[in-house]
């Protein structure tokens, strides 16, 4: 589990973050495809300690093929997401 170390700290990075986050565009010329995916996922170091959640990247590199898609699928849907998230939050 995560948990703070310091609230001060953590209020002045919660601040940074939501300074920049408020400058950010997002380049509509961005396309994610199952095969960029796939690329990055092989590109990913091996050998290394599991996170959190108990996974490394063994995990997902073996994994089947559709989980790759699903990726995409859900990455192209977080995406939209923060689109539309980014667009509504600059108009109030």
């Amino acid at each position: 589990m995560c948990v703070l170390n310091n609230a001060f700290r953590h209020a002045e990075l919660c601040e940074e973050f939501f300074r920049l986050y408020s400058e950010y565009h997002i380049n509509p010329e961005i396309v994610v495809s199952v095969e960029f995916l796939d690329k990055c996922i092989y590109g990913l170091k091996k050998s290394k300690a599991a996170g959190l959640n108990g996974l490394t990247t063994e995990h997902v590199v073996y994994s089947h093929p559709a989980l790759t898609v699903l990726f995409s699928i859900l990455l192209l849907f977080l995406m939209h997401l923060v689109k539309h998230y980014l667009t509504t939050s600059k108009e109030h």
